[in-house]
């Protein structure tokens, strides 16, 4: 429901007015002077503002000038109600930013045809806004990291390279770990450009309603082999293979083979990175059919969070970022909050400092 602010000074003509746009189903808001319908501009940020000239305290021009200085209000559709006609009295009005002008008396549709153009207006500006604000920030997401992926591949190549064709010679000892450091670093940052374009790619989607409802739309089968194979694109999972610990049953849920594969490698990366090597990771999917919903469950024993610390998690998402970006990007646990975003899925945190933390993820069941 659109709100319009009516500012007039004479009662009689500000309540016909909103009694009329109340019967047209708008949300009519009436100001009795200037001062207080600029008072009211900030208080309720109305889609509209239908504002007399003549008026005490503050005139029409006054209103208009307060509104145009700030970039909150500026681009609220203003239309001046009056009975002035002369031409420089419009030319001042149109100079200051009004983007009508109503003579009175006016007819019902005058008024009606007036509002419906410049809220249709403003709509359209602010959607080509938008538009433009969606397809640079896709440009600069995606392209970004593509520029970053070419030399990153050749230093991938050529340490490669080095590390297979050096000779294993005492000589070469210190030079072999230098480009065996060199190599895994550069492993790392590419981890951290897919995540970044695994989570640009997702701003897109949810920025346009057709493509959340195409996503949701999909249908996934959980078996323990599918969650075996996304965590073995997790780097360190190699390392703590004999501490996870899988027990899932099948299930049909809503959501992609890649975003599901996402969404466990990224929980139990986060888990192995702030557990100790040797405690135990566990990893439960179940259906709770009576709920309509699939709980996934990691579970580990690690640097586990305050109660604080847990309330302060938006989404997942931590906010004490010293504490918890310091070994990584923070992409992943963002990527998690995206996936639920676009699925309709929930999520559930319970931990307690220096002993566990308990993630529980909620799918919808197919």
């Amino acid at each position: 429901m659109k709100k319009i602010l009516v500012i007039e000074d004479e009662t009689d003509i500000r309540e016909n007015i909103i009694d009329l746009l109340s019967e047209e189903g708008y949300l009519a808001v009436g100001a009795k002077d200037g001062e207080e319908g600029i008072h009211k501009i900030w208080q309720e940020f109305p889609d509209l503002v239908l504002c007399d000239i003549l008026m005490p305290k503050v005139d029409g021009y006054g209103v208009l000038t307060v509104v145009s200085k700030s970039p909150v209000t500026s681009t609220i559709p203003f239309i001046f109600l009056t009975a002035k006609t002369q031409r420089e009295d419009l030319r001042k009005g149109m100079a200051l930013g009004a983007d009508d002008y109503i003579t009175k008396p006016f007819t019902r549709l005058e008024l009606l045809q007036a509002i419906e153009t410049r809220l249709l207006k403003h709509e359209q500006l602010r959607l080509q806004a938008q538009q433009k604000l969606i397809e640079l920030r896709t440009s600069i997401s995606l392209s970004l990291p593509h520029e970053l992926l070419t030399p990153l591949s050749v230093i991938l190549g050529f340490s490669e390279y080095l590390l297979n064709n050096l000779s294993a010679d005492p000589v070469n000892l210190q030079t072999l770990e230098i480009v065996r450091d060199i190599h895994n670093a550069a492993k790392r940052l590419l981890h951290s450009l897919q995540k970044y374009l695994f989570y640009a790619e997702m701003e897109v989607i949810l920025s346009d309603a057709e493509k959340i409802t195409k996503a949701r739309h999909s249908r996934f089968r959980i078996t323990e082999g599918d969650i075996k194979t996304a965590i073995s694109a997790i780097p360190e999972s190699v390392e703590r293979e004999e501490d996870i610990h899988i027990e899932a049953a099948q299930a049909l849920v809503c959501i992609s083979d890649t975003y599901f594969h996402k969404l466990v490698e990224e929980l139990v990366e986060n888990a192995i990175k702030f557990s100790p090597a040797g405690s135990p990771i566990y990893l439960i999917g179940e259906s709770l059919r009576e709920n309509g919903l699939y709980r996934l469950q990691v579970l580990d024993h690690g640097k586990g969070m305050t109660p604080e610390q847990v309330a302060g998690i938006s989404g997942f998402i931590p906010k004490d970022r010293k504490l918890y970006y310091s070994q990584r990007s923070g992409l992943g646990l963002e990527i998690v909050s995206k996936i639920l975003d676009i699925y309709q899925g929930t999520i559930s945190i319970q931990s307690e400092p220096g002993s566990y933390t308990k993630v529980e993820v909620f799918l919808r069941l197919g």
